[in-house]
């Protein structure tokens, strides 16, 4: 993590009542941190986990099995996708 006092390091505004900052305070120095590294690293972690949570994609029992069907065993092309793919190929091999 970038030490918040750096040149390069980047300025966030926060404003927050009175018993919030008490209470972040508290816990910061129960941990032996500074506010400012307690606030960072707290953000850092919830954002991690937020984008995690949104990258990451969790299928129940059925669905993993439907999507492993799908891979393993997919439809046969239909008349539309077998004369596309007829006319690419003519197309792309007549270049």
């Amino acid at each position: 993590m970038t030490n918040p006092a750096t040149p390069e390091a980047e300025r966030i505004d926060l404003h927050l009542d009175a018993e919030a900052k008490r209470k972040i305070q508290h816990a910061a120095e129960r941990e032996g941190r500074t506010l400012n590294t307690f606030i960072v690293e707290s953000a850092l972690l919830s954002a991690d986990q937020s984008l995690q949570a949104h990258e990451r994609m969790v299928l129940s029992g059925h669905d993993a099995e439907a999507l492993f069907a799908a891979l393993t065993s997919p439809p046969e092309p239909g008349t539309a996708r077998t004369e596309a793919m007829r006319e690419y190929q003519e197309r792309v091999t007549s270049r």
